[in-house]
């Protein structure tokens, strides 16, 4: 398909905003937790991903990634047909289906226990990825990467200060609704405090990254020598101190919404990653600022990370006493704790096939341990992996393994090969060890507008971890795919 360049680049630039506009929707729906809102979510997503297939190429170097992603998608459907799809003779059918057989002949048993949920509830899975490619074609080039980065930081950090000031003026309220739970608890847009521990962790170490790279991009020599010389700052000087100082303003924010979230995971898990982010800024090669005559030596940048590093520690020990208070008086006394020998239990009878995608609330109550209390629903687990391995078994271990083997050969290629925007990689690898060690204690990552936030920030990471050195900047001509060249 050949358009003009200059079509082209509109297309590119329409595509981008319908794409911002759906996630930034999908969070406002308390983050897409009804799958009604999911459903609807899914068809601008995979059209922007239909458009994107037909008029613009992949980069070379991004296709790996996209062959990855795709073979997920794909094989997890395939999967959840296996599961959700009669076999001849019952075979390997559920044993729950016995009793239905009993009382309706017709019925025919399934891996699963909940073939017609699993279908739909596979959309949740479809949503995520589907960003994830749409972003890897939206943001393909570094500066494109770079904007992207920009905008879900200063987006992020005013939602962080809207929910901060609901919170405190409107406690009760959940966006435009009464809230009926965590009423002691910042939510932000979700409905749980742990999810939303996890977004304000995410935006956390993109603000903390963005923070570092704006004041290292100040030339605090100039201004203290036209301060000697009773002299005003240039435009560019005060640029520079303004936008450092939006950065630290937009960090403070986002430390105190998490906190505010007082969900112990969470800021636990945070608190984790943001000191491996600031080690892997502290020890990473010297970095060439865009617009610097000389790149600035490792001390002076190690000195920035660490010093930068020991204020939000501060902070957390400062506003987080509520929270460890909270973690000491109720320690290990969790029904979250009490029920993990059921789920092993659940696992057992249940690997390798799985019970299904969307089963985990009905088959769980048979292993319910009544010590643990009866009040409340559990229609989750609580811990990722081990409701992975219930509901999709073996297939879960192939599909996890894939993925985060994927996204770490990313983000340490990235670290190794990538200077100027280095950044990108190690807000990745941060990122990955905070989902990785708060999805063993919660559901965030279950939470349909999480994960396509998680989604959304995985694709500039990604380009930014594996573009070549050099492929800075987008000029107007080449970001228009060899399929919108003029005819010669």
């Amino acid at each position: 398909m050949r358009l003009r360049p200059g079509l082209g680049h509109m297309l590119l630039n329409i595509t981008t905003v319908i794409y911002a506009a759906s996630i930034v929707l999908a969070l406002l729906n308390y983050g897409a937790a009804d799958l009604l809102i999911v459903t609807l979510f899914i068809f601008p997503i995979f059209a922007i991903l239909l458009v994107l297939l037909v008029t613009r190429e992949i980069p070379s170097h991004l296709v790996p990634t996209v062959c990855v992603a795709l073979t997920i998608l794909l094989g997890s459907a395939a999967w959840i047909a296996f599961q959700t799809i009669p076999l001849p003779g019952g075979l390997y059918a559920h044993p729950a289906w016995k009793e239905a057989e009993a009382l309706v002949p017709e019925v025919r048993g399934t891996i699963s226990v909940t073939p017609a949920d699993d279908r739909a509830g596979y959309l949740r899975i479809a949503a995520p990825f589907g960003v994830f490619l749409c972003g890897l074609y939206l943001f393909s080039t570094d500066e494109r990467a770079r904007r992207a980065l920009t905008f879900i930081a200063v987006a992020g950090g005013v939602m962080s200060f809207g929910s901060i000031l609901q919170f405190v003026f409107a406690p009760s309220t959940l966006l435009f609704a009464k809230k009926i739970a965590y009423l002691d608890s910042l939510t932000g847009v979700f409905v749980n405090r742990n999810t939303a521990a996890t977004f304000f962790g995410l935006l956390l170490l993109v603000e903390v990254a963005q923070a570092r790279r704006a004041t290292q991009a100040i030339e605090f020599r100039r201004i203290a020598k036209r301060f000697e010389e009773g002299r005003r700052l240039s435009p560019e000087l005060r640029s520079q101190v303004a936008i450092a100082g939006l950065y630290l303003c937009l960090t403070l924010s986002c430390v105190v919404a998490l906190l505010l979230t007082k969900s112990r995971a969470g800021i636990g898990a945070s608190f984790i990653a943001v000191i491996l982010l600031i080690v892997l800024a502290s020890w990473g090669p010297r970095m060439r600022l865009p617009g610097r005559s000389q790149s600035r030596g490792p001390s002076a940048g190690r000195g920035a990370s660490l010093i930068g590093g020991l204020i939000i520690i501060l902070v957390f020990l400062a506003f987080g006493g509520r929270v460890l208070w909270r973690a000491q008086v109720q320690g290990g006394d969790d029904g979250r704790f009490c029920i993990i020998p059921g789920i092993w239990a659940l696992v057992r009878d249940n690997f390798p096939l799985g019970s299904g995608l969307s089963s985990f609330i009905e088959v769980f109550p048979a292993y319910r341990d009544y010590r643990c209390g009866i009040t409340g629903v559990w229609d989750m687990a609580h811990n990722f992996y081990l409701e992975g391995l219930v509901t999709l078994g073996i297939a879960f271990v192939v599909l996890a393994l894939l993925a985060v083997t994927s996204l770490v050969l990313i983000f340490v290629t990235g670290l190794r090969t990538r200077l100027s925007f280095r950044f990108g990689p190690e807000i990745g690898m941060a990122t990955l060890v905070l989902i990785a060690i708060h999805s063993a204690f919660d559901f965030s990552l279950q939470i349909s507008g999480l994960a396509i936030f998680y989604a959304a920030l995985l694709a500039p990471l990604t380009t930014l971890s594996l573009n070549e050195p050099g492929r800075r900047m987008e000029r107007r001509r080449s970001s228009v795919s060899p399929r919108f060249a003029p005819s010669e």
